[in-house]
């Protein structure tokens, strides 16, 4: 019987691009939401990352008439 391979869990951060593409916006709006504070972003170094769990939740929020 062969075993089967759990499913990898996804990363704990993610690239602007992927944010993104998660929230189904451009690159510029994520920036913009940022700077109105819906979004902190990571930095690492010069590097951007959010958190998934952060783009789940509003994405969570906005699925039950939150405003965002």
């Amino acid at each position: 019987m062969l075993k089967r391979n759990p499913e990898p869990e996804p990363p704990i951060l993610v690239t602007r691009r992927e944010a993104a593409r998660l929230l189904a916006v451009t690159e510029r709006h994520l920036q913009n939401l940022d700077r109105a504070g819906v979004f902190k972003p990571v930095r690492l170094g010069t590097a951007v990352r959010y958190r998934r769990c952060d783009i789940e939740a509003t994405i969570a929020k906005l699925a039950e008439g939150g405003d965002q």
